[in-house]
């Protein structure tokens, strides 16, 4: 009695091994498929950083400088009531998949409506205000290459400094601005997982 009751246990382990062995395959086979998405989503997001930027250097090259000398002097913080930088420029672990990618620029984290300042003075040469995926998103939604609604200002002797993802703008293509002027508030439109703000700069002659 005392053999077979140790029989019938040894079964009842055989066959809870096997269900969890079933259990662990199905879980590896989900884990799989979603490593995949993810590592689709992650060569979506590099495919979206390069056309953004190439998008960007297109603009600048075609609408040129305001012909004026920049300084060389330090640009104004663009949203100095949130100083905390969540994405530095160069190599960073992507959003979508914690892969590598080269980032064009800084993200400044604040809050939605927050304000964006010019970093200097110059001429608006790009603005694009269509977006109105104002919310976090894990693709992008296309609008403005990506970046969302944008604004591009040239300071002269090439220099043009991007400020993207934002909800309103306040400027128009063409204005002169003065350096720590409010153009647009923080928002999270384009390619963009929460609100912020994405500062960068282009050199014309290098691009």
């Amino acid at each position: 009695k005392t053999v077979e009751e140790q029989k019938q246990k040894v079964e009842r382990q055989k066959i809870e091994l096997a269900n969890k062995k079933s259990e662990k395959e199905k879980k590896v086979s989900t884990l799989n498929a979603e490593e995949a998405e993810l590592q689709q989503q992650k060569e979506e997001y590099y495919t979206e950083l390069n056309r953004i930027q190439e998008e960007l250097s297109r603009i600048a090259r075609q609408n040129g400088t305001s012909g004026s000398s920049y300084s060389g002097g330090v640009l104004q913080f663009p949203c100095p009531s949130y100083i905390r930088v969540s994405s530095w420029f160069g190599g960073r672990g992507a959003p979508l998949a914690g892969g590598s990618s080269y980032h064009k620029g800084v993200d400044l984290a604040a809050s939605m409506g927050s304000s964006i300042l010019a970093a200097e003075s110059g001429t608006v040469i790009a603005v694009y205000r269509g977006c109105t995926h104002n919310y976090g998103k894990s693709r992008s939604c296309g609008c403005g290459g990506g970046f969302g609604n944008y604004v591009m200002i040239s300071h002269g002797s090439g220099l043009v400094t991007v400020y993207a993802h934002c909800t309103t703008i306040y400027v128009n293509l063409g204005d002169s601005v003065t350096r720590g002027e409010t153009i647009a508030t923080v928002g999270t439109t384009g390619a963009s997982t929460g609100s912020h703000l994405h500062f960068g700069t282009l050199l014309i002659g290098m691009l």
